[in-house]
């Protein structure tokens, strides 16, 4: 395998494991809330008075 290759390969894992590490580091607590911790959920919430949606 040619060395170039292998650089472009390890260049593309390495990326992938910075971005998840930072994934990753974004929920760790630190005793303040941050909106990091929550960016990831959906929430729905009805509205007074209507009535609940079938799931699609």
């Amino acid at each position: 395998m040619p060395i170039d290759e292998i650089e472009f390969e390890c260049e593309e894992l390495m990326e992938k494991a910075v971005t998840f590490l930072r994934q990753e580091l974004r929920t760790i607590r630190t005793g303040r809330a941050s909106p990091g911790l929550v960016e990831h959920l959906k929430v729905e919430v009805p509205s007074y008075g209507s009535t609940p949606c079938s799931p699609h």
